[in-house]
């Protein structure tokens, strides 16, 4: 048998698992290949001549090598030019390398088909034979890529992780960034951390369907309404509505293909914080979970490692211009193309599927009319379904609107007029705050705290949310019980957020339920403890954010640095219109009643959003398989 010599080279992103694909090809090698030369770092290395002898090396060492992360002879992005294959065909001649591998993902693969059509009109005999790779898990034909498992496997953990944090110590809002730029299969990984339906991540946001900040920012406060806390999984390269990356600096933005957002978790966290009111943070592990050694699946090491040796094995058979895919044992379920694929495929795991056998797969194509036919019916039905996904984002605002509505009703009197006049109670007349306290106003206490006992119980700002307290939104300052009694919280005080940023989160009250511990309040809010027998809390918690009193708060507050502030002094200025405590109980049964309906509302809107989601997958399903028009 003639020896021959033969090329590795890699590109793009590295892996925890590519090594053992560099491990298993040069195992496969020994039998068939003098040498087997490592490009260093990808093209560059092909260009400049920078090779490794791989096959020199210990096995033992490749042994070890195969079980790394990251790429050993190191990768690269750069694009070819006209002029670069020329200058790569010399130096694998020199190298009397007749047999090139390319180890990679999409843009790797056309790289590779490309060298194969180059070499061929140039007259160059030479064989190419793809490897893939790639965490994105976006790579045709095969049906999943070698990296993909342990970088799911690396950010489901973070997920879980992330949620049991945020569990133990509510952030209350944690936006976890996720590697993928247009793919979702990582993003979507992040699912199997739920071992119960409230387990973390509690959202999950695909690149393959852009989603406004104002449906994230409405999903998470749903959420966080019944949880209290909230996970969202996103990927890096989600975008907006129209495109955008919602607001956030774009990387290498002149790039159609590599422009990304850079910091896009941190800017979400902060647009909820600032729209919503609720301390939000974000965690990027970024590129630690492409690379990472610690979450390695073992299944995905050893699928990595055979189409590594499976490569070499296609390359002794005289294959080219082909990549090696992995495919299931089980039957695929779905389009009629998979079960093709398998049936065209060999008997084990690791099967090569080449460009030549791939354009024969059999694909249903019903007559031209029939397609005209299933495109109208297909636009006709997902106008109305986007008709109706439009109509559900509007129904948020309007709630909204209808509770503004209830509060600018319950503070006038006009609720609860009709039960007033039955009930010969006198009319509301105004006060002060001033008038209903039972102490003086005041702002709470500002040491620096830690998340970590010991120490007092202090609130954050973040507690003060929805109209109750979040006594578990917490931290500890080193004070002593003396220098904290006077900042002590009771059952009944109200909390009023001093400052802002947005004007419209400045002055938002909650009302302190049942303590279980001594709790002390920061000098980020003030506490009314309001008098026995005058103001009760939940009315006054009820109406405080009334569109009349936002009104004054708003007129009354001043900016500084950026932030809006009110004082104690305008505080106290606030006129409310005080009804008898009868009339204040029946107010805030009243809108209690109301504001649960308006929350069966938003539990139907979620329901018929999914339901609008699951009827486009239907109705796309049907059309694949010929039911959707009359024939």
């Amino acid at each position: 048998m003639t020896r021959r010599n033969a090329v590795v080279a890699h590109g793009g992103g590295p892996t925890s698992v590519i090594n053992a694909s560099l491990a298993g090809l040069v195992e496969a090698c020994r039998d068939h290949f003098d040498t087997v030369w490592g490009a260093r770092f990808g093209v560059e290395g092909l260009l400049t001549s920078d090779f490794v002898n791989l096959t020199a090396q210990d096995p033992a060492l490749l042994k070890r090598v195969g079980e790394a992360p990251g790429s050993a002879i190191g990768s690269s992005r750069r694009g070819l030019a006209d002029d670069d294959y020329p200058r790569i065909f010399e130096a694998l001649r020199k190298r009397g390398a007749q047999c090139l591998f390319y180890t990679g993902g999409n843009g790797s693969m056309s790289t590779a088909l490309e060298l194969q059509l180059r070499a061929r009109a140039l007259g160059f005999e030479l064989q190419v034979i793809g490897i893939p790779k790639t965490i994105d898990n976006d790579l045709a034909v095969t049906d999943h890529s070698p990296g993909y498992a342990s970088t799911a496997r690396y950010f489901a953990c973070a997920a879980r992780d992330a949620g049991e944090d945020n569990r133990s110590l509510p952030a209350p809002i944690c936006v976890l960034e996720v590697l993928g730029r247009n793919a979702g299969w990582v993003v979507a990984a992040t699912s199997l951390a739920r071992a119960d339906a409230d387990d973390a991540p509690h959202l999950i946001y695909l690149p393959e369907r852009r989603v406004s900040f104002e449906q994230i920012a409405s999903d998470v406060d749903r959420v966080y309404h019944r949880l209290r806390r909230v996970v969202v999984a996103v990927c890096e390269g989600q975008r907006d509505e129209s495109g955008g990356v919602f607001g956030a600096q774009l990387d290498r933005a002149a790039s159609p293909v590599h422009a990304l957002a850079s910091n896009l978790g941190h800017t979400l966290a902060n647009a909820l914080t600032e729209r919503l009111g609720v301390r939000a943070r974000a965690e990027k592990p970024g590129l630690v979970g492409r690379s990472s050694g610690l979450c390695v699946s073992a299944v995905d090491r050893e699928e990595a490692w055979r189409c590594g040796f499976e490569a070499g094995a296609a390359a002794a058979r005289g294959e080219s211009g082909v990549m090696v895919a992995i495919r299931r044992e089980m039957p695929y379920r779905g389009t009629l193309l998979k079960p093709w694929l398998t049936e065209n495929a060999s008997a084990t795991t690791i099967s090569i599927i080449n460009k030549g056998r791939f354009e024969k797969a059999p694909i249903p194509v019903p007559p031209v009319e029939e397609q005209r036919r299933i495109v109208i019916k297909l636009d006709n039905l997902f106008k109305r379904s986007k008709s109706a996904r439009e109509q559900l984002v509007r129904i948020p605002k309007l709630v909204e609107r209808y509770k503004r509505s209830i509060r600018f009703a319950a503070f006038a009197g006009n609720l609860t007029a009709e039960w007033r006049r039955t009930r010969q109670l006198p009319e509301p007349t105004f006060a002060t705050l001033d008038a209903m306290v039972e102490t003086p106003i005041r702002n709470g206490l500002s040491v620096r705290g830690s998340d970590n006992p010991p120490g007092i119980r202090s609130l954050r700002l973040s507690a003060l949310r929805s109209g109750i307290v979040d006594l578990d939104d917490i931290r500890f300052l080193p004070i002593s019980t003396g220098q904290a009694r006077k900042f002590l919280l009771s059952e009944g005080d109200v909390l009023v957020s001093r400052g802002n940023g947005t004007k419209a989160f400045v002055g938002l009250a909650a009302r302190v339920q049942a303590l279980s511990a001594e709790t002390i309040f920061p000098d980020t809010a003030f506490r009314i403890r309001l008098a026995r027998g005058v103001a009760h809390p939940e009315w006054f918690t009820s109406i405080w954010n009334a569109p009349q009193v936002r009104s004054q708060i708003e007129s009354a507050a001043k900016t500084t640095a950026g932030i809006w502030k009110v004082s104690q002094a305008d505080l106290a200025r606030i006129k409310l219109k005080l009804p008898s405590t009868e009339e204040q109980d029946e107010i805030s049964r009243c809108i209690k009643v109301l504001f649960s309906r308006v929350g069966q509302i938003f539990s139907e809107v979620t329901r018929a959003t999914d339901l609008v989601n699951r009827l486009e997958q239907a109705t796309l399903a049907q059309a694949f398989r010929g039911e959707l028009v009359h024939r």
